[in-house]
């Protein structure tokens, strides 16, 4: 098997050379690596790189091995960093979705969106019911609630969203950047399902 440059991930690496050997069968590797590759010049120190830039074709291969080694190793932990910060920036969304969730399912299968519209708009209510069957309020009504929540879930997203782009910025002032995307996205949160925020004023638009 001939594989030309490494990939950022060593794992990656090594599936693609046991692919050389199937079944029982033996196999062999050859891979060819240059100090031009994305990976080497991505990932590799600045001094690791003037080096290449003055030794050029004298470096023997004793030499470059462990250059292209410690550039995977960088990016690897570059990769590895990155999948952390998702996963800890996602645990305080997964849990606000989780609640939001957890009141969709009562909107959808009880009485809460005919109640919760009613006290909003209690005399547009009296007139739809008068005029229709408690059957065709209580849909209205679940509707309109679902709209409103799924509306103020998608804004809340799109904010957080943008918090996070910028949220990097935070180390600059001495601040840990995932404590204040926490602690963001529980102060935009809170008040979620009041009446006063957003989700309020989106209802009555709505009605």
């Amino acid at each position: 098997m001939l594989q030309i440059g490494r990939y950022p991930s060593s794992r990656l690496d090594a599936q693609l050379r046991g692919r050389s050997g199937r079944q029982g069968d033996p196999g062999a590797t050859l891979t060819f690596v240059s100090t031009t590759d994305e990976l080497v010049q991505a990932n590799a120190p600045d001094h690791v790189l003037e080096k290449i830039r003055r030794g050029g074709p004298q470096l023997d291969q004793a030499t470059l091995r462990p250059i292209v080694d410690q550039a995977q190793r960088i990016a690897e932990g570059i990769r590895r960093d990155r999948h952390r910060d998702t996963w800890d920036f996602n645990r305080a969304i997964a849990r606000q979705r989780d609640t939001v969730l957890a009141e969709r399912d009562e909107v959808m299968n009880g009485d809460h969106a005919t109640v919760e519209v009613t006290r909003r708009i209690p005399q547009e209510i009296d007139r739809l019911a008068s005029a229709s069957s408690p059957s065709t309020v209580a849909s209205l009504a679940r509707d309109v609630a679902l709209w409103c929540l799924d509306e103020q879930w998608c804004d809340h997203l799109a904010l957080l969203t943008e918090i996070r782009d910028g949220i990097h910025l935070q180390a600059l002032a001495g601040v840990n950047p995932r404590d204040e995307f926490h602690r963001i996205a529980l102060r935009e949160f809170h008040g979620f399902f009041s009446l006063d925020p957003p989700m309020s004023r989106g209802c009555a638009g709505a009605a």
